[in-house]
């Protein structure tokens, strides 16, 4: 979200054991080195995709839940509301004084998490730092679809904040917006790459079932490698953690996405 300060490197995992590493290199196709994942087979590309897009119609889109807010239309606010708790507007400590500059430097405004979180926890706003960084810079995957994945998964999970950050973040980046009011007929869309349709399916069953089915899966990893497929899920649950925080306390759109559309 903000550039503030990188938090320390987290501990480095333990080493993989000689058992499972064995293991490991066991399953490795012949020819593959270490290390490096194996390419999807592209024979199994169109077969893959063909079985988790059938012919007939998709179901009709809705949220996770019940009464969530759907996507705001084109030009219109998302869901302003007031958060369950009251904003801090004028913080206490130099490093909130510092945040909420950066903000308005970076946003035009103070954005609702720093006035209703992390006011209140500051030691929250290094591991959210850690995670946004990470999702925006810390990835192998197409920027674009990184973009597409977020805003689906803050949709999917009715989160009208996260839907005007990332739409915001994609129009800094010069990424087309166009296609993210299509993303509930990606299934169906011409709009969308059979690679983009995978990938948005993936995310799409992971977040709704907590697990994807064989076909889903054979179908994203025609598209993407070992590593790739692990980003994609990740990514669905670093959104995960930032939706539920602002959908339980209540954040509307800061209506960032005509900020950014005016500068």
């Amino acid at each position: 979200m903000l550039e503030i300060a990188p938090p320390s490197p987290h501990t480095a995992l333990p080493p993989t054991s000689t058992s499972d590493a064995d293991e490991i290199e066991r399953d490795r196709p012949p020819g593959v080195p270490p290390h490096q994942d194996p390419e999807p087979d592209p024979d199994r590309v169109e077969e893959a995709s063909e079985e988790s897009f059938p012919a007939s119609d998709p179901p009709a889109w809705e949220p996770l839940h019940a009464g969530e807010p759907g996507p705001p239309k084109e030009g219109e606010a998302s869901h302003a509301s007031a958060p369950l708790l009251a904003p801090v507007e004028e913080p206490k400590t130099l490093f909130q004084r510092l945040a909420f500059w950066v903000s308005r430097r970076q946003y035009g405004k103070v954005l609702t998490p720093l006035k209703v979180v992390y006011a209140r926890k500051p030691r929250l706003v290094f591991l959210a730092q850690h995670i946004a960084h990470t999702m925006e810079h810390g990835l192998s995957l197409d920027p674009e679809l990184n973009a597409l994945v977020s805003v689906y998964v803050a949709r999917l999970n009715g989160c009208a904040f996260c839907q005007d950050l990332h739409l915001a973040q994609a129009i800094q980046k010069k990424i087309g917006v166009e296609r993210f009011a299509q993303l509930e007929q990606f299934a169906t869309s011409p709009l969308f790459t059979i690679k983009e349709r995978a990938a948005l399916a993936f995310v799409d069953e992971a977040a709704r079932n907590r697990r994807v089915s064989p076909a889903t899966f054979a179908a994203a990893r025609a598209h993407f490698s070992e590593t790739e497929i692990v980003e994609l899920v990740w990514l669905n649950a670093a959104q995960h953690y930032f939706n539920l925080q602002s959908s339980v306390l209540g954040f509307g759109s800061d209506e960032l996405v005509e900020a950014a559309r005016a500068r």
